[in-house]
Parts: C-alpha cells; structure tokens; sequence
C-alpha cells in the first residue's frame, strides 16, 4: 500500500493552476494592467514548486527502498520521454498550422522536430521537461548524498542556484555579458537543482517540517506577503520578468512553506474530497503538458469572423482563465478514461481511483 499525503497533494494543484495564470497573462502586456502584472508575478514560483514536488515525489516513494540504477532509470524515464515526445510533435505541428508556416519537405521537418527535442523548444513550456531529464540522472548521486550529508548537500545546491540564477539576472539587468544562450539558460540543472533537492529534504524529513510550520501560519503568511512585495518591486523597476532571479527564490521559499502551513491546517476539511483531489494531483502533470494547447487554440484557433479579439479586459481575462482550467481538466479526465493517458503525461482513472479505494481498507 503506498502512502499518500494530501497536503502535497493540495500543493501539486496549486503549481498546476498557478502556471496556467503565468501563461495567460503572460499574453497581455505586463507593465499597463496591475492585475495582469500582480497576477502573472504572484504565480511565478509554480515552475519551482513543480520542481520542490517532483524531487518531494521521487524520494518519498524511494525512501524505504534503493532501485537499481538502470532500473530507476528505465521506469522514471520513461513516465516523462513518452509524454515529452508526443507532445512536442503536437506543439510543433500546432504552432505551424496557427501561424501557417509548413516545411518545404519530410527531411526539414526531421531535423526542425530533433532540435525542438534536443532543446526543450517546442513550445514555451517544454523546457521543463529538460530540466527533469537533467534531475533525473543526477538523483541516484543525490540520493546518496542526501543520506550521508543531508546538510552539506542542501547548502552546496543552494549556493550553486543562487549563483547561477543572479549570474542571469544580472545578465538581464546588462550589468555583465555571458556566453550567448538565450532561452537554454532556462534549461541548465543547476539554475534549479536546490528546489530539487528541497524536495528531496523535504521527503526525508517529513515530520519535521509539518512540525516546522505548522501554527506558524500568519508568520509565514506575512513573511510570504513581504517577500511577494519585494519581487513586485524587482520586477516593477527593471521589468526583468524572467522566474530566474533572487527575489524569486525567497519567494518560492516562503511561499511554499505559507501554502505547506495551510495545506496541514486544512488537510482533515479536505479529506472530504478526497477522491478528486488526488485525481486531480495525478492529472497535474498533464494540466501542465496540454493547457498551453487549449489557451493557444482559444487564440488562433477561433476565425477573427466570429469575434473580435474577445480576450481584452480584466473580466475576459479572468473568463479565459476559468476556461482553459476546466477544458484543460475536462481534457485530462477523458484521457484519463483510455489506456493512452500514461503515455502523454497522464494517469488512467481506474488505476488511480482503485489505488485510492485499497488504501481506505483496513
């Protein structure tokens, strides 16, 4: 019987609907909406908190047993490369009909597709997936680490993210020149490998850091709200709006653990629901995969003829948020129905909702 922690669960459906927001207003212009803007900002420590929960995730499920490597491997590879394959020839194959740009022949689409998967480019939000790659062969090392120097191990990914990640900003800021990358920097581990390990921590320590926060919630309520206003500021004064800065890694942190407080707090109130709640946290990863699909179909998939551009405004804004939440949800529970669902990123219902009736027995 495998344990479950609805709290974690709680905190993997706030992540999925958070960078639905990044990517919806990331379409309007930051700097003329404060709603936009605080909306957009707000929600920038999803793609972390994905990270946190992913290394949260593979060490909790780990921690009482050692796969071997190429065994770890195999299975863990294989839950993200199927999914990241079919849907970076969706994404590419997409955007070419939206923009009505086509390849003049088999071979050119060849070589266009294996650079798209090479760099994580075939959509704006695959990147993600190169980053895991990256994580995943580094955690059979970290693992080890993890148990004999849990201490130096956090410490060490700490100091390497936070240079990495103010080594970009000031990039962006042209304060200094680094080697031209472009978006790749997005994609290199070490940007992003203490949220991993975090999540490593965090799964190794799990009663200790209930105990941590929990009846700390309005100290990290308040220092989660300092800390969003620090970023605001950051982001206001350079327009630097990238989720790699320092602002942000002291947000992701107090954040997480604000929401962690809460998700303790209410965890017993939810158990109520929790069926769907736990559906919904195994269909996050394919919330995250296919909404970028149904925001851009909303887009550039409706002809001009039957509306003029019906998106602008706070009120449409909102509107087309609630809607790609729940065609994107509507889309994962009838994937979730067909044995495809775990080759694009999803969970079949039935093997879900069994496993959750089998725990509830005594």
């Amino acid at each position: 019987m495998r344990e479950r922690l609805i709290e974690y669960d709680l905190l993997r459906i706030f992540a999925a609907l958070a960078v639905i927001a990044i990517h919806i207003t990331a379409r309007y212009d930051l700097g003329s909406n404060w709603l936009v803007f605080l909306g957009n900002q707000a929600t920038r420590n999803a793609v972390p908190m994905f990270i946190i929960m992913s290394g949260f995730v593979l060490y909790f499920a780990d921690r009482q047993r050692w796969l071997p490597v190429q065994f770890f491997l195999s299975r863990r590879f294989g839950r993200v490369l199927n999914p990241y394959i079919f849907w970076t020839v969706i994404y590419v194959l997409a955007t070419a009909w939206f923009y009505r740009q086509f390849w003049p022949d088999t071979q050119s689409f060849a070589v266009s597709l294996a650079k798209h998967l090479m760099f994580g480019t075939g959509f704006f939000h695959l990147y993600f997936l190169i980053i895991i790659f990256q994580l995943y062969l580094l955690y059979p090392l970290l693992r080890i680490w993890l148990k004999r120097y849990p201490g130096s191990l956090l410490l060490l990914s700490f100091v390497l993210t936070l240079t990495g990640q103010t080594l970009v900003y000031l990039s962006e800021l042209k304060l200094i020149t680094l080697p031209y990358l472009g978006f790749l920097y997005c994609t290199l581990f070490p940007l992003w490998l203490f949220y991993f390990v975090l999540g490593m921590y965090m799964a190794a320590h799990t009663k200790e850091m209930a105990n941590l926060v929990r009846g700390r919630e309005w100290l990290l309520g308040i220092l989660a709200l300092l800390s969003l206003g620090l970023l605001l500021a950051d982001s206001y004064y350079t327009r630097v709006y990238i989720a790699i800065k320092p602002s942000l890694i002291l947000y992701t942190l107090l954040g997480h653990f604000f929401l962690y407080s809460l998700a303790l707090r209410w965890k017993e109130w939810f158990r109520r629901w929790e069926s769907p709640i736990r559906w919904l946290a195994d269909q996050s990863f394919l919330i995250y995969l296919s909404h970028p699909l149904v925001l851009s179909i909303l887009f550039f998939g409706v002809p001009s003829r039957w509306w003029a551009y019906p998106w602008q405004g706070d009120l449409p804004m909102l509107a087309l948020y609630l809607l790609v939440v729940l065609a994107s949800t509507g889309f994962c529970y009838l994937v979730s129905l067909t044995p495809a669902a775990t080759l694009i990123g999803g969970v079949r219902i039935s093997k879900s909702w069994h496993s959750q009736e089998e725990q509830k027995k005594p």
